[in-house]
């Protein structure tokens, strides 16, 4: 069945500095403006006021991920720098868009 996780007590605000990684799943690339991102920052900037943090941000679009199962699937692969970032970081944010359709009714078939 299900094991429980060990639970540590968490203090906050935290005076240690805690590694923070924003992946962006925004399909805009740089420079171009990501509300995705720009949501992220809003996040981050909530989080600086409960510890001090180093952040970085990564735009998933911008990064060199080819589909498959292995961990270097071509010779310009981002991945294996990506999952070095992710085991580094305390904190991962996982920022993706949000896109709101509406089916028109009142459309003829």
């Amino acid at each position: 069945m299900y094991k429980t996780k060990p639970r540590f007590t968490c203090h906050m605000p935290s005076q240690e500095r805690l590694n923070v990684l924003a992946l962006n799943g925004s399909l805009n690339h740089e420079p171009t403006l990501s509300n995705t991102g720009e949501l992220a920052g809003l996040v981050v900037d909530e989080m600086r006021a409960l510890a001090p943090l180093d952040v970085r941000a990564v735009r998933l679009s911008d990064a060199v991920l080819p589909a498959g199962l292995g961990y270097r699937e071509a010779a310009e692969d981002d991945w294996p720098d990506l999952v070095t970032k992710i085991k580094a970081a305390d904190i991962v944010l996982f920022c993706t868009p949000i896109c709101e359709m509406h089916a028109n009714l009142d459309a003829p078939e």
